[in-house]
């Protein structure tokens, strides 16, 4: 038997049932009230698999998610090439970014990818900005030259290069990521003192050209990542 009412999708034989979703149905609160219904028929309350996946609708049909969708179909990014470039996807800002620190085009970039990015791997920067292992070390030591960064060695991160501050030693499927980066990703901490994050990993909720922007006018409006002084 199957049942289609257009959102969701009915089908099973025997006791066996299972239900299907049609994300691009979920167009009003309406309609994730309804889904929020039948979820509820089906799975404990307290089901956080089941939770889970209903915030991860809410999310891919979220404004940020559709301006990702937009910046997908137009771009300035050229083809073949990567948004988690910055000298590619937001020129002005790394102009803006070598006049505040007094950096390299090169430093400039790669300050901006630990700043804003959830998976900036050595492996990832290098390929994102076709470099090689000396192009990656020299803006690297640059950067920490100038205490924007600091080099340490630390359990799954895949770098050598953080952002000064708090460190969460995060399980799979996360890589492990700087506390300053948290609310870049709307990663809040709850009443156990355990991360909650909005999908199942870490991922961009806008497109990441605004995420290098975000993070940027953070820094420059008292919020810079560092230690806490303690009193």
């Amino acid at each position: 038997w199957m049942v289609d009412e257009g959102l969701l999708v009915g089908y099973g034989e025997g006791t066996l049932a299972k239900l299907a979703v049609r994300p691009a149905k979920l167009k009003t609160e309406k309609d994730f009230d309804r889904l929020q219904q039948v979820f509820g028929l089906l799975h404990d309350a307290e089901d956080a698999y089941e939770n889970r996946a209903l915030e991860s609708l809410k999310q891919i049909r979220a404004e940020g998610y559709q301006r990702i969708c937009d910046r997908i179909k137009k771009t300035s990014v050229p083809e073949g090439q990567f948004e988690t470039n910055p000298a590619l996807s937001v020129p002005e800002l790394i102009a803006t970014v070598e006049k505040v620190h007094e950096l390299s085009v090169e430093a400039a970039t790669l300050y901006l990818q630990i700043l804003a990015l959830p998976d900036c791997t050595t492996a990832n920067i290098k390929l994102w900005n076709d470099w090689a292992t000396g192009a990656f070390n020299k803006a690297a030591k640059e950067l920490a030259k100038k205490k924007l960064v600091l080099e340490a060695k630390r359990a799954r991160a895949g770098r050598s290069y953080f952002l000064p501050g708090g460190w969460e030693a995060l399980k799979l499927p996360h890589l492990p990521i700087e506390t300053w980066k948290l609310p870049l990703f709307q990663i809040t901490r709850n009443d156990a003192g355990q991360l909650d994050t909005p999908l199942p990993r870490i991922l961009p909720l806008v497109p990441v050209h605004e995420l290098f922007e975000a993070a940027w006018n953070r820094t420059q409006s008292g919020d810079a990542p560092g230690y806490e002084e303690v009193s």
